[in-house]
């Protein structure tokens, strides 16, 4: 039997970017990489639904574990399977190919290295943000992981 694809979990409470990958590190999840349109759907989705229920609910972003030329947010020896691919790219913390963008119009627009990926909470776009602002994640996880409370 395979196991089972890795699914999505919505973690509310707001975190800058590196304190999100730390914990994900530590619950055996990884920040969300989004391989296509139908995961980005499903992404979404989950976001409004569980977003609509956060008592706090005044955030526009949702951080995903996309992120512009690594170092300087984390080492090298952070990211799976490390490839250098010249002066500017992004790639997924957990070595998913980057083969599906949504970018919203006129993003990613900076192109500094601490640079990383959120999703919009209201439309499923993305955006490129600061990692030292704070806000909501979406984590990937193994289903017997996602069932249980992460902090």
């Amino acid at each position: 039997m395979m196991p089972a694809e890795p699914t999505f979990v919505f973690v509310s409470d707001p975190k800058v970017w590196k304190e999100h990958v730390e914990v994900a590190r530590e619950q055996g999840c990884s920040l969300a990489s989004i391989r296509t349109v139908e995961e980005n759907q499903e992404a979404t989705e989950l976001i409004m639904m569980k977003s609509s229920s956060v008592a706090d609910n005044n955030f526009d972003f949702v951080f995903l574990g996309g992120i512009l030329n690594p170092s300087g947010v984390i080492s090298k020896s952070d990211v799976v399977n490390w490839v250098e691919r010249g002066p500017a790219y992004w790639l997924w913390l957990d070595a998913t190919p980057w083969t599906y963008e949504n970018w919203k119009d006129g993003e990613p627009n900076s192109d500094e290295e601490n640079s990383v990926v959120a999703i919009h909470q209201n439309d499923g776009t993305w955006a490129n943000i600061s990692p030292t602002s704070s806000f909501p994640a979406l984590y990937r996880c193994s289903e017997d992981v996602a069932k249980r409370e992460i902090p």
